[in-house]
């Protein structure tokens, strides 16, 4: 996922799927577009020069497929500070627990969390409730 922008949506409020779109700049403008609550996170190789390294050792694609990638990246790398996250995936266990950290959080925003705490709140019988 260097240079891959991950776009987390939460589908329905209150929670219940979460979905991530592996895409470029322009896959998670549209996304955004389209979900207002989508939350955008960045994955950064750690360099430039480990990337052409990792995508030939994954061997899932030729030769020119991973400079066409290489290229992509360059082009991508610049527009990081447009995401709501920035991950630098230096160790896959980490950038993984990361992620991870990142959809629980989108999980807790008040936007996904509206509906049950309106329940939660009606439940109390309002604020000017004596006795619930």
């Amino acid at each position: 996922m260097d240079s891959i922008t991950c776009s987390y949506r939460n589908l329905q409020t209150p929670i219940s799927k979460d979905a991530a779109y592996p895409s470029y700049r322009q896959g998670a403008r549209i996304i955004r577009q389209k979900w207002a609550d989508a939350v955008a996170v960045f994955v950064l190789p750690p360099s430039y020069a480990i990337l052409p390294d990792r995508l030939q050792r994954r061997s899932l694609d030729d030769h020119i497929v991973i400079e066409q990638r290489l290229k992509r990246a360059i082009q991508e790398i610049g527009h990081y500070q447009g995401y709501d996250y920035l991950i630098i995936n230096e160790d896959l266990g980490v950038a993984t627990r990361e992620l991870q950290s990142i959809i629980v959080s989108a999980r807790c925003r008040m936007i996904a969390r509206i509906n049950s705490a309106q329940s939660i709140y009606a439940s109390f019988g309002g604020i000017d409730a004596e006795n619930p």
